[in-house]
């Protein structure tokens, strides 16, 4: 009787423990963390899918000691202590919810919300408190972007006052997705905006355009904003990025931008990546056995499969 072999099911793709190969993509990012001045620097982090881009912002969380979502296990995880340094909560404008200004800029309030005392938005809590009561109330909504605009202008207040303390580091995922040809509802925006039939202020209201504003407008200090996303479909949203922050430099603002490409892997970084997988799925248990020898059949050096894999999938072998 022959015996059937088993793969225990995989809900997702496991990721390697270790980040592999994005070494010096990873030592320019913590350099743009701790830049050693007050300069609002803007890092443009721009890769196709699967380079990695999530999980070196994920790595900023958890080398700072920030909660990290751990999806195989379903729970957060910390592994340090909090520095010197404000390190917001990751978020992701895949939810198009986030593409409003308004929910945005609550979204970045949120993501400091575990320091406490040490990231005191009181002016923004009070104001968006107002505009809360005002929406449940029925009133004009006339009243409503009023009282959202000023919960705005208190939120750069707050924050311009959090800043002249500790460096505050916002990361921003998925970001090709403020592009107004990825959304349907605002998808002939674009076309409207060339065509001057909109101007930028019939589009405030936009996360895309107050993001603009935000770094061309306010002269803010000791903040770094980190935009992760795919730079094809993104290329309009980071082109518009890149003449805010040339356009806060020509008012005389001390705006930085800072490009990171990040690298397909080698063959041998793609043999080191599936032997690290390897030795994950070993870790996790006997159940895993096989998966792990798989891995380790595909990293084996006297083999070809892993130099396969890397042409295969143009050393992105998550795909």
């Amino acid at each position: 009787m022959t015996e059937r072999l088993i793969i225990p099911k995989l809900f997702a793709a496991r990721r390697a423990e270790k980040m592999i190969g994005q070494e010096e993509a990873w030592n320019k990012l913590r350099t743009v963390i701790r830049p050693g001045d007050r300069s609002f620097q803007v890092v443009f982090l721009r890769a196709q899918g699967g380079r990695g881009k999530t999980r070196m912002l994920e790595e900023v969380l958890r080398s700072h000691g920030r909660p990290v979502y751990d999806w195989e296990k379903a729970e957060l995880t910390r592994q340090a202590e909090p520095d010197d340094l404000l390190i917001a909560d990751l978020i992701d404008v895949i939810d198009t919810r986030l593409h409003d200004r308004y929910r945005f800029v609550t979204a970045l309030r949120e993501s400091l919300r575990d320091y406490g005392g040490h990231a005191d938005f009181h002016r923004f809590d009070a104001a968006d408190d107002r505009s809360g009561l005002l929406a449940a109330s029925g009133a004009l909504l006339k009243a409503v972007s009023e009282a959202e605009n000023a919960a705005v202008a208190a939120f750069v207040a707050d924050l311009r006052a959090i800043a002249a303390e500790r460096r505050v580091i916002f990361m921003i995922d998925t970001v090709e997705r403020l592009t107004y040809r990825a959304s349907l509802r605002y998808a002939g925006s674009e076309w409207l905006l060339q065509e001057g039939l909109l101007t930028p202020d019939d589009l405030y209201i936009r996360t895309h355009h107050w993001l603009l504003s935000f770094i061309r407008d306010y002269d803010l200090e000791n903040v770094t904003l980190i935009l992760a996303g795919r730079g094809e479909e993104g290329e309009e949203f980071f082109n518009r990025i890149e003449a805010a922050v040339a356009e806060a430099q020509a008012a005389g603002h001390d705006c930085q931008p800072k490009p990171i490409a990040l690298e397909h892997l080698s063959m041998n970084q793609t043999q080191v990546f599936l032997s690290q997988l390897a030795e994950d799925w070993r870790a996790a248990g006997p159940k895993y056995r096989t998966v792990a020898d798989t891995f380790a059949f595909a990293a084996d050096r006297e083999r070809d499969q892993h130099r396969v894999i890397a042409l295969y999938t143009g050393g992105i072998p998550l795909l």
